[in-house]
């Protein structure tokens, strides 16, 4: 390990990562883009920002006492063939909710 990132060994210098780095040019063509990517990128952290201070809480969909179907997919049953084995199991009565995207469910002991 010598410290050095592979292009300061190899070309002597490190090359610019973002536009922020990038000394200004003539190009016309070269300051629309960076200026383009630029705006683009305010505008993505601005959407992300957006997203995740949206505290609006998720209502769930189900209802207790409610008959609903278990996906199988992850069900670790012993079938031989399991492209065979059924893609929905129940319906199962819904117990307790206990998140908007978990549910308890009454189950059979088999």
């Amino acid at each position: 390990m010598t410290g050095f990132a592979p292009n300061a060994l190899l070309l002597g210098w490190e090359p610019p990562l973002t536009p922020d780095q990038i000394v200004l040019t003539s190009n016309q063509k070269t300051e629309d883009y960076v200026t383009k990517f630029q705006k683009n990128h305010l505008m993505a952290i601005l959407a992300l920002n957006k997203v995740a201070s949206s505290h609006a809480p998720t209502l769930s969909n189900y209802k207790q006492g409610q008959r609903v179907w278990l996906e199988g997919k992850n069900l670790p049953l012993s079938h031989r063939m399991i492209k065979l084995s059924p893609k929905h199991y129940g319906p199962f009565i819904i117990t307790k909710l206990i998140s908007p995207v978990a549910s308890q469910l009454s189950l059979p002991m088999s």
